[in-house]
């Protein structure tokens, strides 16, 4: 349908709520009237908002009103995710989607668009190499199957040709068994072959979907996208291949028939190996482990300059050290603030590297000194003396002395 041509009730602006609507953001799937535009602009990222004509917006994108005569066409913000459909705050009073997870419309769409981002990053980076590097040692193997199943055809050839024209016929039954199982395995490689083409065929399809998803403004496209990474879980790793060898024997007239040689069959092996990919690549929520980190909280610290270690003790305290003597410690509170005191080392040297101990003490090694001490209620015991070498210790938990490597 024509959005520009097609007949349409008045649609006003979201903000607010008065004015008609004459200009439409793709980024946020907003109505808006010329006054409001500015407004608008200033929510979020200034630069990252993109303003069409309202009559000009793709078809399929999100409405921005409930389809639900009975409500009005009150504006649509939220998705259930138990419906896959768009709801407003009618729909939610309602009661008819009670119990239901309820998200904003935007993180939907952010959601799925950093899911096929996230998607398209593990394709191209894991799972599409993993498949075309086994498809290249797959025709590799091929033609290594050739060409050794060729050698031992020609060595029982040379070895037949040694013998009395009356093994001839022992020598065509090897041949026809050599070439038996160069069959097998080379209908078996030609199948993983064709296996492995048809998969690297449907990986481009989910890049080439992602890729559209991730360029789409859609709500329908972007709504519907559903990962398929899961159906490549199963990576190529290795492929192992085995030939028959040749075993030539040379036997008295009376045994040549019986004891003429035969293929070693035992150790013919034509195998792809598979291993799963880990489910921490393709499924939440060890994935985001993948994803950019994120910024929960910052804190400042005396050693934001030169940062050289840091530790915590529960949830709300932090030890800091830096190019000096001095052991920050930092007590986090519950509005967000912290509370700040500062220690310095018995002997005035830099620490070289701190730790906890079982109880919580503070430990910490003194480079110059060659010393480990530990810092309890404002005094300082030193627990260990080095001989030589700087002590560097490794945060073990549980462990009242931590261990030591010198360097």
């Amino acid at each position: 349908m024509d959005l520009r041509s097609s007949a349409q009730e008045a649609v006003y602006c979201n903000l607010c709520e008065t004015a008609l609507v004459q200009i439409y953001c793709d980024t946020c799937l907003t109505n808006l009237c010329t006054a409001c535009v500015g407004e608008h602009t200033m929510m979020g990222e200034p630069t990252g908002h993109q303003f069409v004509r309202f009559q000009s917006r793709r078809p399929g994108q999100h409405p921005n009103k409930c389809l639900i005569s009975t409500h009005s066409g009150k504006r649509c913000d939220l998705f259930c995710k138990q419906c896959q459909t768009q709801v407003c705050s009618s729909c939610i009073a309602s009661g008819s989607h009670s119990d239901h997870k309820i998200m904003e419309i935007q993180q939907i769409i952010e959601f799925r668009k950093k899911k096929a981002a996230n998607d398209k990053r593990l394709i191209n980076s894991l799972i599409l190499p993993s498949y075309v590097t086994m498809a290249q040692q797959l025709y590799n193997e091929l033609d290594h199957i050739e060409r050794k199943h060729e050698e031992v055809v020609r060595e029982i050839v040379k070895h037949g040709e040694l013998k009395h024209l009356d093994i001839n016929k022992t020598v065509n039954i090897l041949k026809a068994e050599a070439d038996d199982f160069r069959n097998i395995q080379v209908r078996t490689l030609q199948q993983e072959i064709t296996a492995i083409d048809g998969k690297i065929s449907s990986i481009g399809e989910v890049i080439d979907n992602a890729k559209n998803v991730l360029d789409s403004q859609s709500l329908i496209v972007v709504s519907s996208y559903e990962s398929r990474c899961q159906e490549f879980k199963m990576l190529p790793q290795t492929v192992n291949v085995k030939v028959p060898q040749f075993k030539p024997r040379m036997i008295s007239e009376t045994e040549q028939e019986a004891m003429f040689g035969s293929l070693s069959v035992e150790d013919v092996q034509t195998e792809v190996v598979y291993t799963e990919m880990p489910a921490a690549l393709y499924s939440s929520p060890l994935k985001e482990l993948m994803e950019e980190p994120e910024i929960i909280r910052s804190i400042q610290s005396c050693h934001s300059a030169c940062l050289y270690s840091v530790v915590c003790r529960g949830n709300d305290m932090v030890f800091t050290t830096g190019n000096d003597c001095t052991i920050e410690s930092i007590r986090l509170t519950e509005k967000g603030g912290s509370k700040m005191q500062r220690a310095r080392t018995e002997s005035g040297n830099k620490p070289w590297d701190i730790t906890l101990d079982k109880d919580g003490h503070l430990v910490y090694t003194d480079g110059d000194k060659q010393t480990i001490n530990l810092k309890k209620n404002d005094k300082t015991q030193t627990l260990l003396t080095l001989d030589n070498g700087n002590p560097l210790m490794c945060v073990i938990p549980y462990i009242y002395i931590p261990h030591i490597f010198c360097m």
